[in-house]
């Protein structure tokens, strides 16, 4: 949920990892063959929360998005924070007065929020893991979807924070996973980055572990 195109991006990984080692072979495989496709095993799927999409947070195309491009500050607009399109998804919990001759951004979100929570609720999927904005609005957003103090801390040592849910819904258990973004600058570092995937990884491993034993 909410992952940047970047990492979908061949060439962000030739600046980060040595060509021809097995690590960049199986991600370079990972993201050509495999990467939003049907395959056997453990499927994938991404979702958006913010529904229109971009290759990163300061960029608006202008010929696509020209009523909110012309806002922005790149455009001699108004700021990132000011924006209403960004503010009303900033604090999904709040209604701001953001009406707009060709929309209502606060209405957008509600339809956004309704549109996640039943491609939660009606897929297959039985883990959420959302990247980036642990303590801001992806949170906000997912508490509002399935209501507030549904997360508790992972047990993960970390300056950034990191968060999971269990949610009840009619045909399965939910977890859902709030995390900083998986890269090393997000996380200080690669000794950093390289702990706490691994953290993550063998608590996401025993969560599952676990719940296959009671079923």
């Amino acid at each position: 949920m909410g992952i940047s195109l970047k990492f979908w991006n061949i060439e962000y990984w030739n600046q980060r990892l040595v060509r021809g080692t097995k690590l960049y072979e199986d991600i370079r495989y990972y993201i050509l063959n495999q990467m939003l496709r049907p395959r056997n095993g453990i499927q994938s799927a991404l979702i958006d929360l913010r529904h229109l999409p971009r290759e990163n947070e300061k960029l608006w195309y202008p010929v696509e998005y020209e009523p909110i491009c012309s806002l922005s500050a790149e455009h001699g607009g108004l700021s990132s924070k000011n924006n209403p399109y960004l503010k009303a998804y900033a604090i999904p919990k709040r209604r701001w007065n953001s009406r707009a001759q060709f929309t209502d951004y606060t209405e957008d979100v509600e339809t956004r929020l309704r549109i996640i929570k039943k491609a939660f609720t009606f897929t297959k999927a039985e883990i959420v893991i959302a990247l980036g904005g642990s303590n801001g609005f992806k949170k906000a957003a997912l508490e509002r979807i399935f209501g507030d103090d549904i997360f508790i801390p992972l047990p993960i040592q970390s300056e950034l924070a990191s968060y999971r849910a269990t949610v009840s819904l009619p045909n399965k258990e939910l977890k859902i996973y709030l995390i900083p973004f998986p890269d090393f600058q997000v996380l200080q570092g690669e000794k950093n980055l390289r702990h706490f995937m691994n953290e993550f990884l063998n608590l996401l491993l025993n969560d599952y572990k676990q719940k296959k034993e009671r079923y």
